[in-house]
C-alpha cells in the first residue's frame, strides 16, 4: 500500500508540473521574482537535483552528476538570465524530470515497506518537493501566465 501512495503522490507532482511549464520557454522560466526568491528554471532543477538524494536511496541512478546537480542545490546561486549563466533550458529540465520519474517510480516499485527509515525519507522527500511544484504554479502567474490548473 505505501508503494502505491508514494507513486500517486509523486505521479500527482509530475502531472502538475507538466501543466505548470506548458507553453513558457526558456526566458519564462528565467524571470525572477519580486524581494527574493528563485526563478521556475531554479526551482525545476532543484526537484531534480534534490530527487537524486531518493533515487540513490532506492538504488536508482541520479540524473545528473555532481557539477549539475550543485547549480540547483538549496543555496546554490541564483539562476538568471545573464549570458554567463549556467541555468539549463526548460526543455532539459523537463526531459530530465521526466526520466527522474521513470527511474523513480521504478525504485518504489521495488521499495521494502518494512524499510521505516526509507519510508519516512520518502516521505519527508515528496512533501518538500510538493511545495516546489506548488511553487511553480504561482511562479507561472509571476511569469504573467494564466494559472494552468483550473
Amino acid at each position: 500500500m505505501i508503494r502505491e501512495i508514494f507513486t500517486k503522490q509523486f505521479n500527482y507532482n509530475y502531472e502538475v508540473l507538466k501543466i505548470n511549464t506548458e507553453k513558457l520557454n526558456d526566458e519564462d522560466g528565467l524571470i525572477q521574482p519580486q524581494k527574493g526568491g528563485n526563478c521556475l528554471n531554479w526551482v525545476i532543477g532543484h526537484i531534480i537535483a534534490t530527487r537524486g538524494t531518493i533515487l540513490k536511496s532506492l538504488n536508482e541512478q541520479s540524473v545528473w552528476d555532481k557539477k549539475t546537480t550543485a547549480l540547483y542545490e538549496r543555496g546554490s546561486a541564483p539562476i538568471t538570465g545573464t549570458r554567463n549563466s549556467k541555468a539549463l533550458s526548460l526543455k532539459k529540465l523537463l526531459d530530465d524530470f521526466e526520466l527522474s520519474q521513470k527511474r523513480l517510480i521504478a525504485g518504489l516499485n521495488r521499495l521494502n515497506k518494512d524499510d521505516k527509515e526509507l519510508v519516512e525519507k520518502i516521505a519527508m522527500f515528496s512533501f518538500h518537493e510538493s511545495y516546489h511544484v506548488g511553487q511553480t504554479g504561482l511562479l507561472r502567474r509571476i511569469i504573467g501566465k494564466e494559472g494552468a490548473i483550473k
